[in-house]
């Protein structure tokens, strides 16, 4: 289970890795000043597919049930599921935090022209 775990970890956050490097070519800047951005994106998105944002769903649910008044069966709750994907985009994120503190107190010089 251990080699499954670091497997898919190591392939997220390469997938990750690469998808920042992409944009930062694409836009023309560091690749340390997009880290921070991209990272946000992929933990809020590894969130909204672990099952992290129920409420969304059950909002969803209530306003369908209002509408129709029909409730054909109650679903269990849903559950947060920590996976490799969810703990690559954190570190991820967090290591784009880091960088982002760095440049935000010029300790990595802003790019002269």
């Amino acid at each position: 289970m251990k080699i499954k775990f670091w497997t898919i970890f190591l392939i997220t956050f390469a997938i990750e890795t690469g998808i920042t490097y992409f944009l930062s070519s694409q836009f023309s800047v560091r690749f340390i000043e997009v880290i921070f951005f991209t990272g946000i994106v992929f933990l809020i998105t590894s969130i909204y597919f672990s099952g992290g944002l129920p409420y969304i769903k059950e909002q969803q649910d209530a306003k369908t049930r209002a509408e129709t008044g029909f409730t054909p069966f109650v679903e269990p709750p849903t559950i947060f599921r920590r996976g490799p994907f969810f703990f690559a985009s954190l570190t991820f994120f967090l290591i784009g935090l880091i960088f982002f503190i760095l440049l935000l107190t010029e300790i990595f010089p802003p790019v002269s022209l």
